[in-house]
């Protein structure tokens, strides 16, 4: 079981490339053996839906902020057992808007009960790193 496995806010750090959507899944795949937790796919919007949608449960957009918003208040009590994924790829987000202050606010949630949270992407500062207490760079 991969080291990374053990933290409950995971970066994964990578060059996006090719091989992005392969390491992602990978990623997906290993959570779902090593740690028997639900995949759910959030994306900023719906760039990579159909690279997740056939295969684990996404929401994009408006619906991911609306998951992010929930888990981070405690109103979401259905994701005991889920690994929250984030995939902010190919998406340059600037650092003010509503999904990075939505991703934030969770990041930084530390009321008990919050899901294993792994967000992939090659630009980390573009987002709260100080958020997460396991870092690491996918491989396929």
């Amino acid at each position: 079981m991969p080291e990374w496995t053990k933290g409950t806010r995971i970066l994964f750090n990578g060059a996006f490339d090719r091989l992005w959507e392969q390491r992602c899944r990978s990623i997906l795949e290993t959570v779902v053996d090593a740690c028997a937790l639900e995949p759910l796919v959030l994306l900023p919007d719906d760039i990579q839906l159909d690279h997740y949608e056939n295969y684990y449960e996404t929401l994009y957009g408006s619906a991911a902020l609306e998951v992010m918003d929930s888990l981070a208040d405690g109103r979401d009590s259905n994701a005991r057992g889920r690994f929250i994924f984030v995939d902010l790829e190919p998406v340059m987000l600037p650092f003010c808007t509503e999904f990075d202050a939505s991703l934030h606010r969770l990041l930084h949630s530390r009321r008990p009960g919050i899901p294993m949270l792994g967000v992939a992407t090659s630009r980390p500062e573009c987002i709260a790193v100080t958020g997460f207490d396991r870092f690491t760079t996918p491989t396929a």
